[in-house]
């Protein structure tokens, strides 16, 4: 504005100026013809007359010049207004365009500012978030160790958590009385055990909301005995699209390592996860028969191992050539089944574990007979979920006073005071 406002005064200055050298031409054109009338006016009539015919001819010649210089002056005058008109509008155009690309400048400005601020906000959220899932994940992670050592040192040591199973452990079944049979029902328990507490690990890592348990033992036409343990999990999860760490809690392998022995302990058989996807597997062995079977309709995954003969419970080789007694041939199968349902609008996975031990009636008469009247075998029966409930809150006592004792050492050691010797 202010480079506008100047131009327009140096154009009016153009035009005054051009104005005043017009009129003091006329001026002096109009001093020097008074000048000339009145010299002449001073000379004798006689030089007058005598010049009075050169004088009409000067005049005439004068007024065509005036007149020839009032065009000029007025042409002049005209083209330098016709200028000043057309540097106006070109000013005008320039200044209305400037104006323009400064409104679209500052809209623009503004829209980059406020998409960027978006951006900003959305992404400062976003690192909120993983800030949050990192450190619960960290806490997760932390946890699943710290229970997984814990697991391990109990597992390699049962008899540190409970000393009554120690002189139970190296008991063998010899017979169909009700005593061995509590031994049987220990050893069910230390496997079972095992079992709960590989498969709370995955509940850890998946923070199952919701876990149940369920064990039966009774006895079958004669001598036979069947102990079943089965326990569920209800994970919120679709495990088939699992990541490969979290299946080592669950799935299974085809076949064990070279060299590797199976013992009581060690897990029947693995699958890895790219196994699991199709077809169906049987196989035998370590003298246990391992199948598999995938149907993807509904998204079922079992996992069975059953071992035909022998003391599952013993480490002892058990001899080819002669055939064990039949109170001491058990049945051991092992399940693991994974079930994706739907529960409340959402998929969820059920993981059931379960082991059974089942030992066949033998084909003598008399045993058959004295199994079936004997009073201790219906209230062995009777007495077995007890007896489980039992063993169980001895066990947890053990370890949570085992638990106690740790965190308390670790708390006296943190918290005695180290004196310096000056």
């Amino acid at each position: 504005m202010a480079t506008m406002a100047s131009e327009q005064v140096l154009t009016l200055d153009a035009a005054l100026a051009l104005l005043q050298d017009y009129e003091d031409d006329l001026l002096l054109e109009q001093t020097l013809s008074d000048a000339d009338v009145s010299s002449e006016s001073l000379s004798s009539s006689s030089d007058s007359e005598k010049r009075s015919s050169s004088s009409e001819s000067a005049t005439d010649e004068d007024e065509c010049r005036f007149k020839r210089s009032r065009r000029r002056r007025k042409e002049e005058l005209m083209d330098s207004r016709s200028q000043v008109a057309g540097l106006e509008e070109r000013l005008r155009v320039l200044q209305m365009r400037r104006l323009k690309r400064t409104q679209q400048l500052m809209d623009a400005k503004t829209e980059d500012s406020s998409v960027w601020r978006a951006v900003a906000k959305r992404m400062k959220r976003e690192r909120r978030e993983a800030e949050v899932i990192n450190a619960q994940l960290k806490t997760m992670v932390d946890t699943t160790l710290r229970y997984s050592l814990w697991v391990q040192s109990l597992m390699l040591q049962p008899a540190a958590v409970n000393p009554l199973l120690l002189p139970k452990q190296r008991q063998q079944y010899a017979g169909d009385n009700s005593v061995v049979d509590v031994v049987v029902l220990q050893q069910l328990l230390m496997r079972l055990t095992h079992l709960q507490l590989t498969t709370s690990t995955t509940g850890v890592l998946f923070d199952a909301p919701s876990t149940s348990s369920d064990i039966k033992a009774y006895r079958t036409h004669g001598c036979g005995l069947v102990l079943e343990a089965t326990n569920y999990h209800v994970l919120p999860c679709d495990l088939a699209t699992a990541t490969s760490h979290v299946w080592q809690h669950v799935a299974f392998e085809d076949s064990p390592t070279a060299g590797h022995t199976i013992i009581l302990e060690d897990v029947v058989a693995r699958m890895h996860m790219l196994h699991v996807r199709s077809g169906d597997l049987s196989t035998t062995y370590a003298n246990r028969q391992v199948s598999r079977k995938v149907e993807l309709a509904d998204q079922v995954f079992i996992f069975a191992a059953a071992l035909s003969e022998g003391t599952p419970w013993t480490r002892g080789e058990q001899s080819t050539t002669v055939r064990p007694d039949v109170h001491e041939t058990f049945i051991q199968e092992e399940l693991i089944s994974i079930k994706r349902v739907r529960v409340g609008g959402s998929d969820v996975s059920v993981v059931r574990s379960s082991l059974r031990l089942h030992r066949e009636a033998c084909a003598d008469t008399i045993c058959t007979a004295g199994g079936i009247k004997s009073p201790t075998i219906f209230d062995l029966v009777e007495q077995l979920p007890g007896c489980i409930e039992n063993e169980v809150r001895i066990r947890t006592q053990a370890v949570e006073t085992r638990l106690r004792a740790q965190d308390m050492q670790k708390t006296m050691v943190t918290t005695i005071p180290q004196i310096s010797v000056s």
